[in-house]
């Protein structure tokens, strides 16, 4: 009795059919021939060990080969990773760097205008300076634009044809 809990190998299948294909008819071998297809799915980098074990048959260091070309490609990934997060590291310092180079520069230009009499100029150079830099560091993005993860998808609007008039229409003033 076989243990059904193990998988067959595609190379065991075909043992398995063939002595039934070469019992039928000859035109009939051909059309069966065409229709068995071997399909193996599985999940993750490695394959089962039976498809490695062929690997192995078929290829010298099959196998190993593969292994290797899977942790090559587990390096890479790794390797991209952190450039990936190195570099957004590196935009955000930038980021405030240039934050900080602008609001000293409106600062001084708030208090250049402050000291020369243009009270107002000043103060809404200088609050709309701590204000704009307080929404884009607290918010942790610009004023009116979603994070693509946020950003609930749009319902499908209809748009409603307009009568068209030949007649120029009024512009509202």
């Amino acid at each position: 009795m076989s243990d059904e809990s193990q998988p067959i190998a595609p190379a065991e299948v075909v043992e398995l059919v063939e002595p039934l294909i070469r019992a039928l008819p000859q035109e009939k071998q051909a059309e069966l021939r065409q229709i068995i297809q071997t399909s193996i799915q599985y999940q993750g980098p490695l394959p089962p060990p039976a498809m490695m074990a062929e690997y192995q048959h078929i290829i010298p260091n099959g196998a190993d080969r593969l292994m290797l070309l899977l942790e090559k490609q587990t390096d890479h990934r790794i390797d991209m990773e952190a450039r990936l997060v190195i570099g957004r590291i590196e935009v955000t310092k930038d980021g405030q760097r240039i934050a900080a180079g602008l609001s000293l520069f409106f600062g001084l230009v708030a208090a250049f205008l402050g000291y020369f009499g243009h009270d107002w100029l000043a103060g809404t150079i200088g609050v709309t300076t701590i204000i704009g830099l307080a929404v884009v560091f607290v918010l942790g993005k610009e004023p009116g634009r979603q994070d693509a993860k946020s950003a609930a998808p749009e319902e499908p609007r209809e748009e409603v044809a307009k009568p068209h008039s030949s007649r120029p229409q009024k512009r509202k003033r």
